[in-house]
């Protein structure tokens, strides 16, 4: 595990570096731009019930789900089993999207639709730039990293809660897609670049494997914190 942290930490480094050093992002989110959004805001209001709006609502009833699975497994013999799984995905359903959509508090940075390169008020620099000397900061930029994204990514914690290879290579998977569904259709409204979208992916998985790490310690069964608690 501390083997993943750490390939984990140097993919996070290597996309920071990489993005900074480029102009990827401005390539890929001209494809999205002509004038106006891909997602116009007169589609988001159509789609946001199911991209947007349903995303959230949908993170948030697993993660009430699992609240209730989890305290009635100290009820209920029969779901004793499925405690440190139903623990595992509650705690990152909880905790990815705290801490990742959190870190947009203290980056600074700006979504697309803000960037004077496409009709905003703001000079687009790098997460590590300062703004220009002459550039009035009237508020803070908070979209660096993909917020909304987490909400799919999150469920990359599904890669815990299987001792199965194939269910956890397919919890991952299912993950990484619904975070990927969520982050591309902000991209399209130009809420976020791809570099936004890749971070939050990658940091997603950090905390994962963290909380991972944590109830390790909380149960007997050193190789997966979310096997049966037998005892």
């Amino acid at each position: 595990m501390k083997r993943n942290l750490f390939i984990s930490f140097a993919v996070l480094a290597l996309i920071l570096f990489v993005f900074e050093k480029t102009d990827w992002d401005i390539k890929f989110q001209d494809c999205f731009f002509d004038g106006g959004w891909l997602i116009s805001a007169r589609m988001h209001q159509k789609l946001s019930p199911f991209f947007y709006r349903g995303f959230k609502i949908f993170t948030a009833s697993v993660g009430a789900v699992c609240l209730f699975c989890f305290l009635l497994s100290f009820k209920k013999e029969a779901l004793r089993k499925y405690r440190a799984s139903v623990l595992m995905l509650l705690l990152s359903l909880i905790f990815v999207p705290v801490i990742v959509a959190g870190g947009k508090q203290v980056t600074n940075q700006y979504c697309p639709k803000h960037i004077v390169r496409y009709g905003g008020p703001v000079p687009y620099v790098g997460v590590f730039e300062s703004y220009p000397k002459d550039f009035v900061q009237i508020k803070k930029g908070k979209c660096f990293p993909a917020g909304h994204a987490t909400s799919g990514f999150a469920f990359m914690g599904l890669f815990f809660c299987f001792s199965s290879r194939k269910k956890r290579i397919a919890g991952l998977a299912f993950g990484i897609i619904a975070g990927w569904i969520a982050g591309t259709y902000q991209i399209f409204r130009g809420e976020h670049f791809l570099s936004h979208t890749l971070v939050s992916m990658t940091a997603s998985w950090i905390v994962v494997s963290a909380i991972y790490c944590l109830l390790k310690r909380f149960y007997k069964d050193p190789a997966s914190a979310t096997h049966a608690d037998n005892n």
